[in-house]
């Protein structure tokens, strides 16, 4: 599997061009995968409450993007959105605070020729 990270601002949803271009770059790739997954993910600032709903969000704010570059997508996409958990970094800084405000989107490029 692969894994494209896209990394948010601290209490923010919000798509950059950014992540428009690391999304575009990667479309051919997911047009031809047989499963994506986004996992939204959050630091461990805020309540649980706030951090599941922002999870949520940034996952849902990047399949509504991909949906508008490739509107084929749906029956392939999967949700994982989980706030204050799943760390790759320790929540002690500001550094690792800001990697662990990310979307993983994972997916299996198919090797079927297209």
């Amino acid at each position: 599997p692969r894994k494209l990270t896209l990394l948010f601002n601290s209490n923010s949803a919000e798509l950059t061009a950014g992540h428009r271009g690391q999304l575009q770059g990667a479309l051919g790739e997911l047009r031809r995968a047989e499963r994506l997954i986004i996992s939204g993910r959050t630091d461990d600032q805020g309540s649980e409450r706030l951090n599941q709903a922002l999870a949520v969000s940034r996952a849902l704010a990047i399949r509504r993007e991909l949906l508008s570059l490739a509107p084929d997508l749906p029956a392939r996409i999967e949700i994982d959105a989980r706030g204050r958990c799943c760390y790759v970094a320790a929540n002690k800084d500001e550094d690792g605070r800001a990697r662990n405000r990310r979307v993983e989107l994972v997916y299996t490029p198919s090797t079927a020729p297209s």
